[in-house]
């Protein structure tokens, strides 16, 4: 999905499975760590660290990684390409401890960032009513802001994302939804389309748009 290959873009690689004795389908995927890596959430760089009135949680975060050894840019591009994702799939809960970075312990350095992960509270699993159009930028997250929409606002390479590989992501969620949940079609087929929503979204975004404005584009 990722346009930039500077350790941007990383995700989980996972495969659908279902528990031994089971029906309820889960993902198995490796870890991201090892023994000479640890994975430090973003809670740790800040939770004892003064954030100056003028700077932003955001760029303090970055500045603090940026300390520790890793470049900034790469800490930025992950993170833009974590905000745009989430924002693909409604992921409501990219708290300070859902995203974080690589330490190498020996060497007393972050060496990298952690893939994106922990994506599962996305969807709409815990709304009845799927909201459509305007609505969809107006949902409240857990992480920089208090808005999805407002998140996107950070972000300063738009095409971070190559929304040309996800023309076929729509149906492919319609499609995993009814194979794998007991979940009505009706219901699949309607979050389906929030994603493409979403995606049609982004791309007035990547035009220039300043979608969190909320105009009528439809």
């Amino acid at each position: 999905m990722a346009k930039d290959s500077m350790n941007v873009g990383r995700c989980v690689r996972f495969r659908r499975a279902h528990l031994e004795g089971k029906e309820v389908p889960c993902s198995l995927n490796p870890l991201f760590t090892s023994e000479e890596l640890e994975f430090i959430p973003a809670y740790q760089l800040i939770k004892n660290y003064k954030i100056p009135n003028e700077i932003s949680v955001y760029e303090s975060l970055i500045g603090q990684a940026a300390m520790l050894g890793i470049d900034a840019r790469e800490v930025r591009r992950q993170l833009e390409y974590t905000i745009m994702t989430d924002f693909v799939i409604t992921n409501t809960d990219r708290h300070f401890n859902n995203f974080g970075f690589l330490y190498h312990p020996a060497r007393h350095e972050i060496v990298g960032m952690a893939p994106v992960f922990d994506s599962g509270n996305a969807l709409f699993y815990d709304r009845e009513i799927i909201p459509n159009k305007r609505n969809l930028l107006n949902i409240a997250v857990h992480s920089f802001s208090r808005k999805e929409m407002r998140m996107l606002r950070y972000v300063r390479q738009s095409d971070i994302i190559d929304l040309e590989k996800l023309e076929d992501f729509p149906s492919e969620v319609e499609e995993i939804l009814i194979s794998h949940t007991e979940m009505p079609k009706s219901r699949a087929k309607r979050i389906a389309g929030t994603v493409k929503q979403k995606l049609e979204y982004l791309t007035l975004f990547q035009q220039g748009k300043k979608i969190w404005k909320q105009e009528n584009y439809w």
